[in-house]
């Protein structure tokens, strides 16, 4: 398994989905080895420094399929540099011998293939036909995909999410002092500058309400960014930034919290929505990505247009006024949460998977991949 994870514990969503699967019983299936392509993110190196990694990259992962001598290997990647990097690993495990599998997570990888050059473009689409498989997050990422992948090698798989391990014990809400949670990298693309705006409206009815920001910056000083317009709104005592969350406290956020927010402009699964759900705790957040997918509208959540900061004012002063209603949509959701994507559902459809592509001969299509 190949992924750019770091150092344990984890925050990021890639890194929770790969220790969510190899905590889980696959383990008892297969033998795993993860090679971590992590490196810390640096804007100011140069051409010949990213040549130089690369070619490094390309030595090591080498020299790890051949000490390891894998069957299979299952690459997760995200989007721009992220891409690029496993897909030096994929062709290295192609060129190998070695069957593969490609497994897109991230939201903003429409927004990277729309920056790329035309002869990016046709690389990209070089990289994809390397794989055996490609694993979309949901149809709606199946379908953004049939752009560059042949139907027959795209296979949907939900994250998988540890319902047991997220709720160790029962929910305990403070009904008079409201919690909104927001899990994810601050910054515009989740939406939280909406999250500010919207705020005196939900004050005016809700005054002890109270907003917890947790996570690292999505954008330079984004944090500080949020903070300035807090305090130029008159907001600083109602929120608080907490920094990166890891496992443990996240866990104790989800208990206490009163609803998790995620106006999002661009998502791919997120995780926090399918935690938040687990543990029984209503959700607020967007028609984007696979989000409508993940929430029943009215039923499981609550979904309302990215940018649309008074229609999330009125979603939160909704739930806030109507208790009963938001108990209902978090019971819900959170059997949704383990009927669909707990870990040993989803490692039950991964193992599956691994041993169809592990017995089959390499699907080849006569078909181009659809443009759009």
């Amino acid at each position: 398994m190949i992924a750019s994870l770091g150092k344990p514990p984890y925050v990021g969503g890639i890194e929770n989905v790969v220790d969510t699967l190899l905590r889980s019983e696959l383990n008892e299936r297969f033998e795993f080895s993860v090679f971590d392509t992590y490196r810390v993110p640096d804007p100011e190196r140069t051409r010949l420094q990213k040549a130089s990694y690369a070619a490094r990259l390309t030595l090591s992962c080498w020299a790890r399929l051949r000490e390891t001598r894998p069957d299979l290997v299952h690459i997760h990647f995200c989007s721009r540099t992220d891409f690029w990097k496993h897909a030096i690993c994929l062709t290295v495990a192609r060129s190998y011998g070695v069957k593969t599998i490609f497994h897109l997570h991230g939201g903003a990888f429409g927004a990277f293939l729309n920056e790329m050059t035309p002869l990016q473009t046709v690389l990209a689409r070089r990289v994809f036909s390397k794989a055996d498989r490609v694993i979309a997050l949901s149809s709606y990422w199946k379908e953004f995909l049939l752009q560059l992948v042949p139907a027959e090698r795209i296979h949907v798989l939900s994250n998988p999410i540890d319902c047991e391990r997220l709720c160790p014990r029962p929910r305990e809400v403070d009904p008079d002092h409201p919690t909104l949670l927001l899990l994810g990298r601050l910054g515009k693309n989740k939406g939280h500058y909406d999250v500010l705006k919207a705020l005196p409206l939900v004050l005016k009815e809700h005054p002890n309400v109270r907003v917890l920001f947790a996570g690292n910056d999505d954008e330079h000083r984004a944090t500080d960014d949020l903070k300035h317009l807090a305090a130029e709104l008159g907001l600083t005592r109602h929120v608080e930034f907490l920094g990166p969350v890891l496992f443990d406290p996240k866990v104790e956020l989800l208990r206490t919290a009163t609803m998790l927010i995620l106006p999002s402009y661009v998502e791919n699964m997120p995780l926090s929505v399918l935690e938040a759900m687990a543990v029984r705790m209503p959700v607020v957040s967007t028609r984007v990505g696979a989000i409508p997918e993940i929430l029943d509208a009215g039923r499981t959540g609550l979904l309302i247009d990215p940018g649309d900061w008074k229609g999330l004012a009125q979603s939160i002063i909704r739930l806030l006024d109507d208790p009963f209603f938001a108990e209902r949509l978090g019971s819900l959701a959170g059997q949704k949460a383990r009927d669909v994507w707990d870990v040993k559902r989803i490692a039950d459809q991964l193992g599956a998977l691994y041993y169809r592509v592990l017995s089959s001969e390499r699907v080849e299509s006569r078909r181009e991949p659809r443009l759009r």
